[in-house]
């Protein structure tokens, strides 16, 4: 490669998933490139894609790379890409009209998706503020055409099941990217929804499995907690599909689903 002939040679690596990046360090340095991420000349990109492929890159450093500021993603906007990619990679058809149900919806990033992608109604059900709100409560599809009905109740979930009971909702789409205490998990709260009636049969379910290990624990830990609330879902839903997607966390996974009643 043309960097070899660059001395001495140090490379910083950036990678996505970030669980990768250590990984890329030790394969450097066992062919005897120096890795530093201060102290550096090159630059490695890496990102992987679905089916063990990647594209990667390599870049010299110039001065301009350290007064360049990175624009940092808003929580709404890591959340809105997360549902965005999950939709694209699972590519299963979804609701021609699409009833929402969205569970710890602050900060929005997911309501915003919904509003903007075809959903007739958005419930946003979440005691925190909303970031995100369309201007008025009937926003525009993002084709201008027929308008979304957005609600944002401010609310546990819990007490919100049975004022939307009363209002006959029914829901064609759920998701939840809400953090939860170590004794709760993403499917118990989905399992919490569909025992009371709001889901449709057939309904599309998106959730966020999210670990609580400190940094540094062990990621078998973390797998073997994912792999027993995928077991329970599955148990409930088909055409089943989990994702450690481009703006998941390194502890944390994306599960998709259609429920069966």
């Amino acid at each position: 490669c043309w960097w070899r002939d660059l001395a001495p040679v140090s490379v910083r690596v950036s990678s996505s998933p970030t669980i990768s990046t250590q990984l890329c360090v030790e394969f450097l340095e066992r062919r005897g490139v120096a890795c530093s991420p201060q102290h550096y000349n090159l630059i490695a990109s890496i990102v992987q894609l679905p089916g063990n492929k990647f594209y990667t890159g390599v870049a010299e450093k110039t001065r301009a790379v350290d007064q360049v500021q990175v624009p940092q993603l808003s929580p709404v906007s890591r959340a809105f890409l997360k549902l965005e990619e999950v939709f694209v990679r699972w590519n299963q058809p979804l609701p021609a009209s699409i009833m929402a149900l969205d569970a710890g919806s602050a900060p929005g990033g997911w309501s915003k998706w919904l509003v903007e992608h075809r959903a007739r109604t958005v419930i946003a059900v979440d005691p925190a503020e909303m970031l995100y709100r369309p201007e008025n409560e009937r926003g525009e599809g993002e084709d201008g055409g027929e308008s979304v009905s957005f609600r944002h109740m401010k609310m546990t979930l819990q007490e919100s099941i049975p004022v939307l009971q009363r209002e006959g909702f029914r829901f064609n789409l759920f998701v939840s990217d809400m953090y939860l205490s170590p004794k709760m998990s993403a499917v118990d709260v989905f399992n919490e929804v569909a025992d009371s009636g709001l889901l449709h049969d057939g309904a599309v379910v998106v959730l966020s499995l999210k670990g609580n290990e400190a940094k540094g624990h062990s990621s078998a830990r973390f797998d073997a907690l994912i792999s027993k609330q995928v077991e329970k879902f599955s148990a409930r839903c088909s055409h089943v599909k989990v994702y450690h997607l481009l703006s998941n966390r390194v502890r944390e996974r994306t599960i998709v689903g259609y429920w069966v009643h």
